[in-house]
């Protein structure tokens, strides 16, 4: 963990020292993190309903699965940070997870409850691109994969939903179950010389082992322009995640910036 730390802090500098607006894409997507997590409580109906009504064309939300087998829309494997509860979403019911309610960064406790990703495709339901990450902790059931898949096929909504992960194997694995949903690769940055990818552990990269892929997304300070052009020529796209200021903006022609605060960043690029 620690040589992993240092490698990622001497790696992921690359587009640190250029920045700039000269190579933004025109058609750059913007994706409301964890819902549009700037504005409200993250990875809540209220702030996905506030994203869809700012004209937010992408929404990102993490999921995870409950003791009893439902998908619960959440970042931590626990409920500890996010609600007024505590304990691992993988050892609760759903009714013991339903109970809960969401609490604010601020300490703001609101009369919500953890969303299940039926109420999310719900409440999207194709007015904007969804991009459903798949955590995986060490003890994540293999059956998320499957019941993420199956609930897709349920609404409809594999045509306007990609499923992004860190995880080699959960991309892998659904793209076993089905090889038509769009799949994208999360990884903190590139390693600087050498062809492997950071994603908390190492990762050789070739095209051929991410064929599957087609888009690879990076932590915004650790890509190069160079990189960047070669993903491209080979037919994928790049996004950069977090990016939560216009004066942080990497000075490169990526496909997408995934941030907290969709509507600044649709202003400041032109795109709302």
């Amino acid at each position: 963990m620690v040589l992993g730390a240092l490698w990622f802090a001497i790696s992921c500098n690359h587009a640190r020292a250029t920045v700039g607006t000269d190579r933004m894409k025109e058609d750059i997507v913007i994706t409301a993190h964890r819902g549009g997590a700037g504005y409200g409580a993250e990875n809540s109906l209220s702030c996905i309903h506030r994203s869809l009504e700012a004209g937010v064309k992408s929404i990102e939300i993490d999921v995870q699965l409950s003791k009893d087998g439902h998908i619960i829309v959440c970042h931590d494997n626990k409920v500890d940070r996010t609600t007024n509860g505590k304990g691992k979403v993988s050892d609760m019911t759903l009714a013991q997870l339903r109970a809960l309610r969401i609490v604010t960064e601020s300490g703001e406790t609101l009369n919500e409850p953890l969303p299940l990703l039926s109420e999310v495709l719900e409440a999207i339901d194709g007015k904007a691109h969804l991009l459903l990450e798949i955590k995986r902790y060490k003890d994540t059931a293999s059956e998320l994969q499957n019941a993420v898949v199956a609930e897709l096929e349920r609404y409809n909504a594999a045509a306007w939903t990609t499923v992004q992960s860190f995880s080699d194997v959960t991309l892998s694995e659904i793209h076993a179950l089905d090889p038509a949903l769009h799949l994208e690769k999360l990884a903190f940055c590139k390693v600087l010389g050498l062809p492997l990818l950071f994603d908390g552990g190492f990762r050789i990269y070739s095209p051929e082992r991410y064929a599957h892929i087609e888009s690879i997304n990076f932590f915004y300070g650790g890509i190069s322009q160079r990189f960047v052009e070669k993903l491209h020529s080979q037919g994928k796209r790049v996004r950069v995640w977090t990016l939560n200021s216009p004066d942080k903006r990497p000075n490169l022609s990526v496909d997408g910036i995934i941030t907290d605060y969709p509507d600044l960043m649709m202003e400041h690029y032109g795109t709302k």
